[in-house]
């Protein structure tokens, strides 16, 4: 008797919070594009940079992001999507140092995969070989990245660019460095204009109800897109990096459902 008293005004409740959660996302969708098209308009032109450290990051992290960006694609005269990759991803041991960051030829691999996701979403891509920014646990020396960073801003003329926040979305140490380093080229140059990616911590980050939510009241600017799917399809190019969390990361992780992002 108690069950069928608990059970529908469970499921009742959580009926009536879904149908908050998609009104909410509608509506902070529609102040995201305000946003979006007011940030693409201080930069002065219609282009956007990712700056970012290992291939496959655009994918795990911002697949709702560059979902919206491929409809904008069509929508803005001469829109343009650049990327800068400032390592190809290859993972350098302590003891093992290798030119190029091509350790086993997965560097290669890495950056041909890279090239298929960003034809996917015509986005011109870059990718840094530099032994002193490799994928590891060691942060990287800030003076080498801003100087390829300001490279990459004077080859594609991009004012606006989009990377990681201070937490680097997975602590990454490599992440990290990428958004100090972005800071640094900000200090440089303050007419740009940066959105950072901004982190979510436990629970938040791999429940996608909480994080939802969580977006809500951290302010920011919000893009939702329910993409788990879509970053799957996007880790299936990057098909040397599929490993088993990979697909639990599609379903579970917020950052397949929705993006915030904030000023640097």
């Amino acid at each position: 008797m108690l069950l069928t008293i608990i059970v529908p005004a469970a499921l009742l409740l959580l009926l009536r919070g879904l149908v908050i959660m998609l009104l909410w996302a509608r509506s902070e969708n529609a102040a995201f594009d305000r946003d979006f098209m007011y940030a693409l308009q201080q930069s002065n032109n219609t282009c956007v940079g990712f700056v970012l450290a290992h291939p496959d990051d655009e994918s795990m992290f911002m697949t709702p992001f560059l979902d919206y960006l491929s409809e904008k694609s069509t929508a803005i005269p001469n829109f343009r999507l650049h990327m800068l990759t400032l390592s190809s991803g290859t993972l350098i041991k302590r003891s093992h140092i290798c030119a190029a960051g091509n350790a086993n030829g997965q560097g290669e691999q890495r950056k041909a995969e890279l090239a298929d996701l960003c034809e996917k979403y015509k986005i011109t891509c870059m990718v840094i070989e530099d032994k002193h920014l490799q994928d590891g646990p060691r942060p990287w020396i800030e003076r080498i990245a801003v100087e390829h960073i300001q490279e990459f801003i004077d080859a594609t003329g991009c004012r606006f660019l989009v990377t990681f926040d201070e937490h680097g979305a997975s602590k990454h140490p490599n992440h990290i460095s990428t958004h100090h380093s972005m800071k640094a080229v900000k200090a440089l140059r303050p007419d740009l204009v940066m959105w950072k990616l901004m982190s979510h911590e436990l629970p938040a980050k791999y429940c996608p109800y909480i994080g939802l939510m969580n977006a809500s009241y951290r302010g920011g600017r919000t893009i939702t897109r329910y993409s788990p799917l879509k970053l799957l399809r996007n880790m299936f190019i990057h098909r040397s990096q599929l490993r088993w969390h990979v697909f639990l990361w599609s379903f579970f992780s917020v950052h397949a459902y929705t993006n915030t992002f904030s000023y640097m």
